[in-house]
């Protein structure tokens, strides 16, 4: 049991760790594909720590049904963070939006509506097996279903609300570093 959560603290610290380094020691500017990676892992690693400390907080034990619930939020995240940022992309190609923040803005509220109705949709099922395996006492079933509960909500919110900004701010610091190199300081 604690070997799972310092492997899930130790991804979730090695994640954040290459996003820092990379905001503070890359002065040439990455590929658009590389700024969208760096936020997305940020927002993965943000719903691993969740789901794992959700378990954690409720004493479940850590078996290959907690590394399934693990795998399964990632793929709902990872889902959810694409289709964001293909709008984004999508805005980008038709000019709309020339702000970062404003063409992050527009394209989070194109797809949320689609992003909340299937978690929703999920979160009701998952409900379901929440109340059935709490109400039979189906241990295997309730270790299983509660952090898919709490993980699918925060998998939701990281996708929607923390990878598109960690992506919007990556852009607006690389602008700044592009401007700093044109732009001689004259000493």
């Amino acid at each position: 049991m604690e070997f799972v959560q310092t492997l899930l603290l130790g991804f979730a610290a090695l994640c954040a760790g290459c996003v820092l380094a990379a905001l503070r020691h890359s002065k040439r500017p990455l590929s658009r594909a590389a700024q969208s990676a760096f936020g997305g892992i940020a927002a993965l690693a943000a719903v691993d720590v969740l789901a794992g400390y959700t378990g954690v907080a409720l004493a479940l034990n850590y078996a290959t049904a907690f590394v399934a619930v693990v795998l399964t939020i990632i793929g709902y995240s990872i889902n959810d963070t694409i289709v964001i940022y293909d709008r984004i992309r999508e805005n980008m190609r038709k000019g709309e939006g020339t702000e970062v923040f404003r063409l992050v803005d527009m394209s989070v509220s194109q797809s949320v509506s689609r992003s909340v109705y299937t978690s929703v949709t999920t979160v009701i099922g998952v409900l379901i097996l929440v109340a059935v395996s709490w109400y039979y006492q189906i241990p295997s079933i309730f270790e299983f279903s509660l952090p898919m509960l709490f993980g699918i909500m925060s998998g939701c919110f990281s996708s929607v609300c923390i990878a598109s900004i960690l992506w919007a701010l990556w852009v607006k610091k690389r602008e700044t570093w592009q401007t700093e190199e044109v732009e001689p300081d004259g000493t």
